[in-house]
């Protein structure tokens, strides 16, 4: 949970060109708080399944986790529409791997690394992309070249 926190306040301090987040301010305190609050639950939980405590772990830290699907939002995601579609196209995909990941893991009983993995895989690689994607389009003080720019059809 410290290191948790300790992240959730560094990322709008490493946000490029002084990005902030006043505009979301409250929404980002609310997620902060929110997952937070669930991973003091699972330690909660843990704590009791620890001392013999019946706990229903495989309901509560699926519904849990599902609750926080909610796209991929990183500073480098809301500052730029093309880092937003860029890392939302690779997210989309490496979700879809790993929920075919986490079905054939729960097929074959293969138990909770491999679906930890992926699902870390997964929500990881997004957020990283969008940092040094959006590094790259917009990292100079020119901002993004023609060869990097998204072309949109004509309406």
């Amino acid at each position: 949970m410290a290191a948790m926190y300790l992240v959730l306040v560094a990322v709008p301090r490493i946000s490029p060109r002084g990005y902030r987040v006043e505009r979301f301010q409250g929404v980002f305190e609310g997620l902060q708080a929110a997952l937070l609050a669930f991973l003091f639950l699972l330690n909660a939980l843990v704590l009791l399944s620890g001392i013999g405590v019946s706990v229903p772990m495989a309901r509560v830290v699926p519904a849990g986790v599902g609750l926080f699907f909610c796209g991929i939002r990183t500073p480098w995601t809301l500052a730029s529409d093309e880092v937003w579609l860029r890392t939302h196209r690779l997210g989309g995909r490496l979700f879809v791997l790993a929920g075919l990941i986490v079905l054939v893991a729960g097929l074959l009983g293969a138990g909770p690394v491999p679906v930890l993995a992926a699902v870390a895989v997964a929500a990881v690689t997004p957020v990283l992309y969008s940092y040094f994607l959006y590094r790259h389009l917009e990292g100079d003080e020119h901002g993004p070249t023609d060869a990097t720019r998204i072309r949109y059809p004509a309406a």
